[in-house]
């Protein structure tokens, strides 16, 4: 009896690792994406600064 109480506390365990590691996965890949995410924004956001600098140098030189 005792040698199959160890089993399924090894079986458990186990069970309880392998679901932490698929968590931490999940996390580490929605993760991935938030940074993907960030980067297209910062970008996007660099892209609008530079518009607008533009646009107030023309409409300096307009003035």
């Amino acid at each position: 009896m005792n040698s199959n109480q160890d089993h399924n506390s090894e079986t458990d365990s186990f069970a309880s690792e392998n679901n932490c590691n698929e968590k931490q996965d999940g996390i580490s890949r929605e993760l991935a994406e938030l940074r993907k995410a960030q980067s297209a924004y910062q970008e996007s956001f660099k892209i609008l600064i530079q518009a607008a600098l533009r646009y107030q140098e023309k409409l300096k030189s307009n003035c």
